[in-house]
């Protein structure tokens, strides 16, 4: 168990970096958001394309922690983990 600790520990020390852009970029892309909605004409396909960019963005990052993640688990730990 404190193996798998130190391991999921050291993935997410590596992932930091890769969620502080993450976080950047989301803020900038809410604000894009902001702006479409204070504008005259809603232009909802680029409020949807914005809007997915964010959820693509975190999705991919997430699935590539749990895959890591998961790798270091038993079976009995992923059990545990999943609830």
């Amino acid at each position: 168990m404190k193996n798998s600790l130190k391991k999921i520990k050291e993935i997410l020390i590596k992932y930091r970096k890769e969620y502080d852009k993450y976080t950047k970029k989301r803020a900038s892309k809410e604000q894009k958001l902001k702006e479409l909605i204070q504008q005259q004409k809603f232009n909802k396909e680029e409020y949807e394309d914005t809007l997915e960019d964010i959820y693509e963005d975190a999705a991919e990052i997430e699935t590539k922690v749990l895959k890591k993640i998961h790798s270091v688990l038993t079976s009995e730990q992923r059990e545990k983990f999943s609830f």
